[in-house]
This record gives structure tokens, sequence and C-alpha cells, in this order.
């Protein structure tokens, strides 16, 4: 499964890696649970070992395989899109043919374990025929979709490989990075909790797939990044409590926003609600975080558990007191209605962040990492004394390392007048003109590369200075009182997580020695 990895540059081939192994234990993990239910169910029926199981079990891993392939090529794609890498015409006929060949390998495994002991299903003989045949003639549905997406991405690379050019042909002096939607942009993250009930899989990797798509189309414009939260993907074994409360403490408690799926059940009591499903959606409702919930109207299996659906219809009707939900008739409308509704949900969340204050409140500490501010006096620039200001990084975890991290640090204009210096990794905000940004991480080349436990790594220095704005009639002179009461600001995205810690200049200036 590591073909397509050769078809990137050497830079992104581990983020690569990283990115399909995360994908594809996900959609690991969906197969199992669907087929562990499956299995139940028909054995509580005495089917186990019917054609019809057969025939189920058989949809069941072609899902897999599609979900597998959707993986890898998604992970190709995104990273492309986040090392810029354009899709030119052999990058494109590599990824094809490394996914035709992924394809028929998957083919060819399940038909070679078709049938043996152990648990494997049969598969029609069309099917076999079909795997067996020479490979370029294979033709498998899910390409369909697959080579529409390539092609969009493909055309849209070359877009967006124009618009740079165009963008650097009109500055005379780029910085070192010089496009907004740079690769290392640091990201606002917004974690959005997918919450339901376990008989709506399918629409769980829907909704999923509509925020990764949300990300590829305006994060450049936002810098604001979609995190889906999953149990599948983002909780781990623990004890010492009830199951739903573990998982609240885990994944549910730290969300920012939930969206909720309903089919034809309502989920398992847990102790404390109804479901699982509920208990979450209730601790978001009392936090007053936003919460888009929505109802399925596809008919109801003629298996369904009547008391399941009994207690959806109730809470569906107690809800319509005090919620606009939306109802959906099947995968792809409900596609299309959260395509449509994220906007409004990430303009809400962001919106109540700003009230809440919350964008100056991210944790500058999290389980695996400390963001810090450093001072130490600097070198003195003529008559101007400096202060040197570092964002530090360290990992104070006692079992993971830190390899995946960008840095930003940003800094009042007014504080770097006194030098010409020209630092590496500067980068463009004209939405902030009074301010400058300088951005590093792991990937740089000379950069730490690998933070391990206890280790505090400097990430970015400044020398900064505020003397000159008091030197009247000359061109330093500026705002000295306004510039006081600026601000450092530092944010770290390591390893997905965001981490921000700020000092004002007074404080620096006051303290010139503190960690």
């Amino acid at each position: 499964m590591s073909e397509i990895m050769y078809c990137l540059p050497s830079h992104a081939q581990q983020y690569f890696l990283r990115l399909r192994n995360e994908k594809t234990e996900a959609a690991r993990a969906l197969h199992t649970r669907a087929l562990v239910d499956l299995r139940g169910e028909s054995a509580a029926k005495g089917v186990l070992k019917s054609g019809y199981q057969q025939m189920k079990e058989w949809e069941l891993g072609e899902t897999f395989i599609r979900d597998l392939t959707h993986a890898y090529f998604d992970s190709a794609l995104e990273t492309c899109s986040l090392y810029e890498i354009p899709l030119d015409a052999r990058l494109t006929k590599c990824l094809e043919d490394g996914l035709r060949a992924f394809v028929v390998a998957q083919y060819r495994n399940a038909i070679k374990s078709s049938g043996m002991q152990g648990g494997h299903v049969k598969i029609p003989l069309h099917l076999r025929a079909q795997v067996a045949s020479s490979c370029s003639d294979c033709r498998f549905p899910l390409f369909n979709s697959i080579m529409i997406k390539l092609e969009n991405a493909r055309v849209k690379s070359v877009k967006d490989a124009q618009a740079r050019k165009a963008a650097q042909t009109t500055m005379t002096t780029p910085p070192v990075t010089t496009r907004p939607g740079s690769a290392l942009r640091t990201a606002k993250v917004i974690r959005i909790l997918i919450a339901s009930p376990g008989d709506v899989t399918d629409e769980r990797d829907v909704v999923t797939e509509c925020i990764y798509a949300w990300n590829a189309a305006h994060f450049g414009t936002t810098g604001i990044m979609l995190q889906p939260v999953r149990w599948e993907t983002h909780t781990y074994p623990a004890s010492g409590d009830r199951p739903q409360a573990i998982i609240n403490r885990q994944i549910v408690e730290d969300g920012d926003c939930l969206i909720g799926i309903f089919g034809a059940r309502l989920g398992t009591p847990t102790g404390d609600a109804l479901s699982g499903t509920i208990e979450e959606i209730e601790i978001f409702r009392k936090a007053g975080k936003h919460v888009s919930l929505y109802f399925s109207t596809a008919d109801v299996p003629r298996n369904a558990d009547r008391e399941q659906l009994a207690a959806l219809e109730n809470y569906q009707r107690d809800r319509k007191k005090d919620t606009l939900y939306a109802e959906f008739s099947d995968a792809e409308e409900l596609r299309r209605l959260v395509t449509q509704h994220l906007p409004g949900i990430v303009h809400a969340v962001s919106q109540a962040g700003l009230r809440d204050g919350q964008s100056q409140s991210q944790p500058a500490k999290n389980e695996l990492a400390r963001l810090f501010l450093r001072t130490r006096p600097g070198i003195q620039s003529g008559d101007v004394k400096t202060v040197q200001v570092s964002a530090v990084l360290e990992n104070v975890s006692d079992r993971r390392k830190i390899t995946d991290y960008v840095c930003t640090l940003s800094v009042p204009r007014a504080c770097l007048t006194h030098t010409s210096t020209v630092y590496m990794g500067e980068i463009r905000k004209d939405e902030e003109p009074n301010r400058r940004f300088f951005r590093v991480s792991s990937h740089d080349p000379g950069r730490v590369a690998m933070i391990f436990q206890g280790d505090k790594v400097p990430l970015f220095a400044l020398d900064i200075g505020i003397d000159q704005l008091l030197m009247k009639g000359t061109y330093l002179a500026g705002d000295y009182e306004g510039t006081l009461a600026d601000k450092v600001v530092a944010e770290v995205v390591a390893e997905g997580d965001l981490l921000r810690t700020e000092r004002t200049i007074a404080d620096i200036f006051e303290s010139p020695s503190q960690d």
C-alpha cells in the first residue's frame, strides 16, 4: 500500500503515510463494527450461514474496499494541497495507476480468501471473472467518482499555480513565504463532534467528508480548520467510570460544536440519559455550544426496533419546541444539506468564540505540549535597548514525541523598525498591516524535526525594541504608549492541537528575563 507514496516528493512522504494510516484505521474500525453488528443480528435470527448473509457480508466488504480506496486517494490529495505539490500530468498518471493497482490488489486478495475457513465470505462468480481479467481492462464503479475528483483537483492545482505566479509578479519585495493561504498557515481549529446512534454509519462518513471538503475549499481564505471528532478515531481505552462518562471527558467536553444524526434508533441508555448520543447533545446544549441535528425521513427497515423508533419519534417531537433541525431522505441529501449549512455553522461558532473571548483563551498547555514566551536582554542596536523574545515549545508528555508542529510568532511592526534584519520565515498578512508574522515548522530544513519528552525547544526568536519610537523628528518615531499596550503572540499547532500564548510589550520590557 505504498506505491502512491513514491509518486510524491520525499519531503511529503512521511506526512502522507501518517495521514493514510489515520484514515485507513478509521475505515477499518467502521468496517469491523458494521460486520460485528451484522453478524450479531443474523445470529439472533438464525440466518448466519445463509446466502442472504453472504451477500450482505460481501456488500460490506465492497464498502470497505471503497472506503480504503478513498482514504488512500484523499490522503494523497490532501498531502499535495498541504505542500502545494502541482498535480501535473506525470503525478496525475502516477496516482491513477497506483489507485488502480491498489483496488485490483484488494479485490484479488478478497477473491483469494473467499470461501476459506476463518469467516471469509464468498464472492459472486461474475466478479471473480472480472478481476481475473487483464488489469488494464478492469472497470470498478468506484473509479468513476475518484477520477472525477482527481480531474477537479488537477484543474484546481493548475489554477492555483497560475494565481501564485501572477501574485509573485506583482510583488516588488516578496517575503520568503508570500501566499496568505500558505501550506504552513496556522489554523484556528474548530472541533466538530459527530454524534449518532450506530445505525447511521454511512451518514457519519458523509458528514466527515463534508468537513474535509470545507477545509479544502475555505482554509486558505479563513484560516479556520474544522476537525471531525468521532468516538471511533478519537477515544482510547480507559476505566474507572461509566463508558459514556469516559467518552465525555475524552472528546465531548472539549468540542466546539456538535452535528447529530438520527436514522431509526435513539441509542442505548447510559444511566444518565436516554442514549449516549442524547447525553452528548445535552452536554453541548447546557454549555451553550452550537448543536445541529439531522433526522432521517427514509423508509424504516422492516426489522427496525419499534421501541427504539418510538423513543426517537418522541425525542424529535420534543426538539420541535426548542430546536430548528433538518431532515434528509438519503445520504446524498444529507451531504447537500451539511455542505450548505457548514458555512453558517462555522460563522456561528466563530462569532460565539469572539463574544466569549475564546480567540484569546486558547490553551498554552495540553497533555502533550506547553508553549511559552521566553525573554532575555537582547543586543543593543545603537541607542535602542532590545529584548530577545523566543517562542519555546516544551514536550510535557512522558510517552509521546512531537514530530509535527507549525509555529507562528507575531509582533507589532513598530517593535522592529530599529533594525533592517531580514528574518527567514516571514509571511505577509495584508489584513493586519501593523503586525509582522513569522512562521516555522518541523518540516523546514535545519529545524528540529522531533521534540522528545522533557525537551524545551526555542522555535523562533526576535530582538524587539521600543526606544526608537521616542526619537522625535526621525522616521523611527511612533506610537510609544500604544505599542506598550500591544502584544507578542505565539501560536503552535502541535500534532493537530492549537496552543496559544501572549505577553504585552510593557510586560516584556518590565521583565526582560522571564520564562
